[in-house]
Parts: C-alpha cells; structure tokens; sequence
C-alpha cells in the first residue's frame, strides 16, 4: 500500500499558506510514497481518498467536503517497459550480507495489541495500540532491557475539539542489582486555532524516584 499526505491550504505555496475558498475549483498533486512493485497484467488498482487520515494525520477544526472531478483527474505511475532496451542498466546485486545475529535471551513475552472500539450511541470512538517488546537479556553485556508503549487515540461524534492522543512509553535497563527506568506520558489535544501539549518525565533508579518534569505548552494551528 501507497499513501500520500496534503494539506490543501499550502496548495499554492508552504512558506504562505491560506484558508481555502469554498466553491472555487483548484488542481492539486499528492505524492505518493515510493514502493517497488509489478502488477501483472488484468490487475487493478484502487485509489481511495479521504479528508481525513485520523489517527495518522490530524484532523482538520472543522468537517471538509471536497468534490473530486474523475474526468479531469489522473494517477500517474511509471512504467518501465518489459522487453525493450530503455537504456537503464539492469542491477546486479551479490549474496546479502550482515552482522552474526546479537545472543539474546527472551525472559517475558513479547506483547502487540491493536484495537478498535466504536459507540454506537454517543458515536465516541477509540484506538488502542499496545506495542510491548516484553523483557530481553543482550547475553554479552549480561544488560536486561524493558520497552512497553501504550497508545490512545479518542473522539467524540462531530466533535473536532475532542480528538486526543496520547502515549504512555517505559524503558528500563538493569544489570545486577542496577535498576533504572524512565516513564513518559504525552497527551495532544486541540481547539480550532491551537494545539495543546502536556508531557510528563519521571526517571527512577531503583524504586526511587530521582528527577520529574512538567511540561505544558500551547502552539498555534497555523492552517493544520
């Protein structure tokens, strides 16, 4: 799968971006990721588009409707003709090579989650993302280390002011009777013309907590 990003306000320029107008006409390109791939012969291709990509990208402050005109719109992909000498030179590639494997040793499990929840009375969805590498011991350095991400993304209805993401993240390292971990927690909220940032550090060695931070920041839009 291929996918392109982009936001119709900076259509005509980055450096000076503005509000769409609405009913007026625009031509627009979306670049597409790069993929090496064939597709045989008979095969299709479909090319869906959205005004929204939650919770990749984004959303906009308010709901977006576009009309897209099939007639005057193209996808274009390169084509390299099978057979026919077009000048490029075919790659040689020699065995692959790497680095012998690290001796590892898995002491927990390994733990990945993805769930989707919807609400089909208040329409309040969710997005829960579990990535948990469990506990791995590198044999060589004899070091433990522990890597557990929590992600949420929510919303509710057509409220564009309730989107919120936020990531829980901890990572430990222990060798011995040495113990530390550090625990991070960020939340992403917006309002029409701001977003609004809350970040959380806490750092431990052992049980004992030795440094904590704050953060809470407000940043402009800016047309995102």
């Amino acid at each position: 799968m291929s996918y392109g990003v982009r936001n119709l306000t900076h259509h005509t320029s980055s450096e000076h971006p503005e509000l769409l107008e609405p009913g007026r006409r625009l031509t627009v390109r979306v670049q597409l990721n790069g993929m090496a791939q064939s597709f045989p012969a008979g095969h299709r291709l479909r090319l869906s588009l959205s005004t929204t990509y939650w919770p990749v990208v984004w959303p906009s402050p308010a709901p977006v409707r576009l009309t897209v005109f099939p007639g005057e719109s193209a996808l274009v992909l390169p084509v390299r003709p099978v057979g026919v000498d077009d000048g490029e030179p075919a790659p040689a590639f020699g065995p692959p090579e790497g680095a012998p494997p690290i001796s590892v040793t898995q002491l927990l499990p390994v733990e990945h989650d993805w769930t989707v929840t919807r609400n089909m009375v208040d329409l309040s969805g969710a997005l829960n993302v579990l990535k948990d590498l469990g506990v791995v011991r590198f044999d060589t350095i004899d070091l433990t280390v522990t890597r557990r991400a929590h992600e949420r993304y929510t919303f509710a209805g057509d409220d564009f002011c309730s989107v919120r993401g936020e990531t829980d993240w901890t990572m430990g390292f222990a060798r011995g009777d040495w113990r530390v971990r550090t625990r991070t927690r960020t939340v992403l909220t917006s309002t029409p013309t701001d977003f609004h940032v809350l970040a959380e550090l806490d750092a431990y060695e052992g049980e004992l907590r030795v440094a904590a931070k704050t953060w809470s920041t407000t940043i402009p839009r800016d047309f995102l």
